[in-house]
């Protein structure tokens, strides 16, 4: 495989970043009073995680003069560049291309070399192809690992980028509560980064642009252990605690709303959480209320909805507890609550003689409840 020059310094500091046409090269400010607390913690993630001009996403203070929807289109931009840079390296490592003496990269499979010439020697490597270690001498061999690892490096270092820009574009779209404005650990950032190299589903990188989001903002705290523990996580996974977050109430996932959960279609997935320490046991409890006179009265939240239950006696359901880890990753995700799966379990409480009224609720302020049906 030909590869290009390596470049001189000065050219390395002089290469334009991938924003320089679009917008003007930003400069550092102190937190402005008036900035929402999404914009803070964009501000906060680019003087965190600071990068090679070459490399570097737009900072947010660039964008500050554009619309909501021109910042979106430019962030979507530049996760296409990245995408296009990681699939000419994937290209490079599986020798489908190669880079000429000009820099540029050559596709090998648009050559046409039906009319070259071959000696009679290749005509016969050709016939009886050798291993190509048998022919690799150690300088040959030095070469093509550098090269090697200078694709994979490279693309580790694009794909945490990537996620940090997910993570831009997410603050745009997402409002925030609050950023907190306590320092990050650097050593976290050095993990956090370890990790969002190696994730190459668009859906796991998403978690570790929301992570990064978490841990800035004050959000929650994602430890050591947690950041490992994610590293194990797959789509599939991903896509159950998504599910799950839409029917988690206190203190963890009711079992009873018969007809909403499938041991064929959540079986499998249930137990890999479950394998994985993120869903403990099943256990049958009573459903905490308050005692008014003969009747027994609460609130059961879960997201935007809440279940309003009044009953002659303490109602007993089947409950799957979630661990502490599970719960800081489905508040990841700006779910709403899965109006299906609480008229499933408001009728599981109906039958046990319970009336139950199906209503809204803020998330902020828990104690509202707005009555919207009677199930």
């Amino acid at each position: 495989m030909v590869t290009a020059p390596m470049r001189t310094r000065k050219q390395r500091l002089s290469a334009t970043p991938l924003h320089a046409t679009l917008v003007k090269k930003a400069v550092p400010t102190m937190p402005d009073p008036t900035t929402t607390p999404a914009q803070r913690c964009a501000q906060r993630l680019a003087q965190a995680l600071n990068t090679t001009a070459a490399l570097a996403p737009a900072a947010p203070a660039d964008l500050a003069d554009l619309t909501t929807a021109a910042a979106i289109d430019l962030r979507q931009r530049e996760l296409q560049a990245i995408d296009d840079l990681l699939r000419e390296i994937d290209r490079l490592y599986r020798q489908q291309s190669f880079i000429d003496e000009r820099g540029l990269v050559e596709d090998l499979c648009a050559l046409d070399t039906r009319d070259v010439p071959r000696a009679s020697v290749l005509e016969s490597v050709y016939e009886q192809p050798l291993p190509a270690l048998t022919q690799l001498s150690l300088a040959q061999g030095l070469d093509l690992i550098s090269e090697e690892y200078r694709c994979a490096h490279l693309g580790r270092a694009l794909t945490w980028r990537r996620c940090l820009i997910i993570a831009y574009r997410l603050l745009l779209v997402e409002p925030l509560a609050r950023c907190h404005e306590r320092a990050l650990d650097p050593e976290w950032l050095s993990r956090w980064r370890h990790a969002a190299e190696h994730s190459r589903h668009d859906e796991l990188q998403e978690v570790w642009a929301r992570v990064l989001i978490a841990e800035t903002c004050g959000q929650a705290h994602f430890s050591f252990a947690d950041l490992h523990a994610l590293q194990l996580l797959s789509v599939s996974d991903i896509a159950t605690l998504r599910l799950l977050a839409r029917c988690l109430l206190a203190p963890g996932l009711w079992r009873d709303a018969h007809g909403y959960f499938r041991d064929s279609v959540h079986g499998p997935l249930l137990q890999s959480l479950e394998e994985q320490g993120l869903l403990l046991e099943n256990a049958r409890v009573a459903i905490a209320l308050t005692q008014t006179g003969s009747m027994w009265r609460g609130v059961l939240y879960c997201r935007n909805k809440a279940l309003f239950i009044s009953a002659p006696r303490l109602p007993e359901l089947s409950i799957q507890r979630v661990s502490a880890r599970a719960r800081r990753l489905m508040q990841l995700w700006p779910e709403h609550a899965d109006t299906a799966y609480l008229f499933a379990l408001g009728q599981a409480l109906k039958n046990q003689g319970c009336e139950v009224d199906l209503g809204d609720c803020s998330e902020q302020e828990q104690g509202l409840f707005i009555e919207r049906a009677s199930l």
